[in-house]
């Protein structure tokens, strides 16, 4: 008898253990969909010393379906950039793939690495993620990213 409330015991616990875990995906998730002014920071490292910083505000909107896009604006290109997005929560991470500009031939394979955000800071009104990306041209070891974020 002890033994069949143990186990009737732990299997509800089990349970109520995973509806706490989905609920809290479901509400962290959704603190991420809206739209957002980013203040974006990075910092170019080399040899384990921060060589420059530079820093931009960009907008960027995340549908609950999963797609984004994401207004950038430099001296050089005035665009907007279609993702995909995804929100893992243990670790918390969001997950960015941005998508083709347009359609590209058959002939041409672009690859465009997932941009891999941690979370830091997960709230209604405010977001603050890191993520790490390499040197295209070799010359620093890592640029650090980081965005703070506040609803639009």
């Amino acid at each position: 008898m002890k033994k069949s409330a143990y186990v009737l015991g732990l299997i509800v616990f089990t349970i109520l253990a995973c509806e706490k875990n989905e609920s809290d995906y479901d509400m962290l998730r959704s603190n991420i969909v809206g739209e957002w002014v980013i203040n974006h920071t990075g910092q170019e490292i080399r040899a384990d010393t921060v060589y420059r910083e530079f820093d931009y505000f960009l907008e960027a909107t995340f549908n609950a379906d999963g797609t984004g896009s994401r207004e950038v604006t430099t001296f050089i290109v005035d665009t907007t950039i279609q993702f995909d997005w995804y929100y893992q929560l243990s670790p918390q991470q969001v997950i960015i793939i941005p998508k083709p500009a347009g359609p590209i031939p058959s002939s041409i394979v672009i690859s465009v690495p997932p941009q891999v955000h941690d979370v830091y800071t997960n709230e209604p009104d405010r977001q603050v993620w890191e993520r790490e990306s390499d040197d295209p041209s070799n010359i620093a070891d890592v640029f650090l990213h980081t965005w703070e974020m506040e609803r639009k």
